[in-house]
């Protein structure tokens, strides 16, 4: 592996296997393992996160657990210009966080902790978060996506089952067995709610 980028590779042929890579990413998981492995690679960091930003969350994809690693206010808006943001440790980079960015808008970061860090890896972080925003941000549209139509497909499914079935206890059974499919909890119960008594029995 790779210790740091030496100064004799071209920028141009990391950006050309990368983009080659990426494209033959078949799901999110598959394009953050690309770029982890790169990151690794190029690097050789203590850790890094790929963590992309949704609505009202932040979310770390690939292999790294823990919290996402959340930039400040006056760096956030520095990756939301598309700017690197280098937190000094010492002499060294101690944290490196570059934008994903798709659209013009930040659908993400990239984050390297400790990483071997000389005059040439600025660019080529960059350039690496350059490629990887818009490809992950495209796979994770198709990841929900197909995230949906699962979803779809089973209340279709409890529809179909719960129109032939007359007996309480078996419809019941039917429509838990199809909703566990769907609904991402260890435990749930259905309950029914008779509001002239305003009575909920757990059935």
């Amino acid at each position: 592996m790779l210790r740091s980028i030496p100064q004799e590779i071209d920028l141009a042929q990391i950006s050309q296997q990368f983009c080659a890579d990426l494209a033959r990413a078949q799901s999110l998981e598959a394009g953050v393992a690309c770029c982890i492995a790169l990151l690794d690679t190029c690097f050789s960091p203590h850790s890094c996160q790929v963590v992309l930003v949704g609505s009202a969350d932040a979310r770390v994809l690939g292999p790294q657990t823990g919290p996402p690693m959340l930039p400040e206010a006056e760096e956030l808006l520095w990756l939301e210009k598309g700017e690197l943001v280098i937190r000094p440790g010492g002499e060294h980079a101690l944290e490196c966080i570059a934008p994903l960015l798709a659209r013009g808008t930040l659908t993400g970061w990239l984050v390297l902790r400790d990483p071997i860090w000389n005059a040439e890896s600025p660019a080529a972080f960059a350039l690496i978060a350059a490629h990887a925003g818009p490809t992950l941000a495209m796979l994770d549209i198709a990841n929900r996506q197909d995230e949906r139509v699962a979803q779809l497909q089973t209340l279709n499914e409890i529809g179909r089952v719960i129109s032939g079935v007359l007996h309480l206890d078996t419809l019941l059974e039917a429509i838990y067995e199809a909703t566990r499919r769907v609904v991402d909890a260890p435990n749930f119960y259905i309950a029914l709610y008779e509001p002239h008594a305003d009575i909920l029995t757990v059935a």
